[in-house]
């Protein structure tokens, strides 16, 4: 009986998903538990959908963990962790498909995009050098940092010399918070000021850096400005103007300088209210 009733229920869930086209009106632990069912055919999968969530805080950190901690909570096999973690995989090989080779940034609403694009899968803290070249098309996104959820070592060398390697005309940073803090820390604007200095001394605009954290991007320009209501970082010392004076030349500051679309405006002028 017990079988049949598991078997009824999953049937249901299925239905309702193909009546409403989709997840809409699904809570969290219901769409883990219909997804682990095909991994797990007679087995009831809400109690083991509640404990993921529980263990691991949220959907997103369910999917995004590495299958090695997928398999340390009790219920879960081998088959289950690789669905799991298949399935961020797959959507972000259909988001570089949407993407396509070499997308246009040349907008905050773009670089946002594009962004949490790149943060789909992640499983662990990283820092992306995003190079872009002069009409704003991405010549390459290098995860040239990765570190762990509570630290992550930014060497002005690393970034640099990647920005070099691909010939970047300016370059976007972007990191992620797996721990769901959306707002950039003081280590972060320090690490943005240093890595800027580090670009223009080889003639390369950072154009801006991008959190990541909980699905939404954060960019550090923004944040300074509506926050201090102070551009990225304080006026160079006479010493470092002529360095980025000339980097200015290549490429805007911060992406606030380069035109927004109409869409990316209003929801400028909104986050600034």
């Amino acid at each position: 009986m017990a079988e049949n009733d598991h078997k009824g229920h999953r049937e249901r869930m299925r239905a309702r998903f193909r009546a409403n086209k989709g997840l809409t009106g699904f809570a969290a632990h219901e769409a883990l538990e219909l997804l682990l069912s095909y991994a797990i055919p007679r087995q009831n999968t809400n109690p083991l959908a509640h404990r993921l969530l529980r263990h691991f805080g949220s959907l997103s950190g369910v999917l995004n963990a590495p299958t090695e901690s997928l398999t340390q909570v009790p219920g879960v096999g081998e088959a289950a962790a690789v669905l799991l973690s298949l399935a961020p995989q797959i959507a972000k090989m259909a988001a570089d498909e949407r993407f396509g080779e070499k997308p246009v940034i040349t907008n905050l609403g773009q670089a946002k995009a594009y962004c949490a694009h790149l943060f789909e899968a992640a499983a662990e803290e990283v820092l992306y050098v995003v190079c872009i070249d002069a009409q704003g098309r991405v010549l390459r996104a290098v995860p040239a940092i990765v570190g762990t959820i509570d630290e992550i070592a930014i060497y002005p060398r690393t970034v640099v010399s990647t920005a070099l390697l691909h010939s970047a005309h300016s370059v976007l940073l972007a990191h992620n918070h797996p721990s769901g803090v959306r707002e950039p820390s003081g280590a972060d604007i320090q690490t943005t000021d240093l890595l800027r200095d580090a670009l223009a001394a080889v003639d390369i605009g950072l154009l801006d850096h991008i959190i990541y954290a909980d699905g939404e991007c954060v960019s550090i320009a923004r944040w300074r400005e509506t926050q201090k209501n102070s551009p990225l970082r304080a006026a160079p010392s006479p010493a470092k103007a002529a360095d980025s004076k000339r980097a200015s030349k290549r490429a805007p500051s911060t992406m606030r300088e380069a035109q927004d679309s109409p869409d990316t405006r209003k929801e400028n002028d909104d986050e600034s209210r």
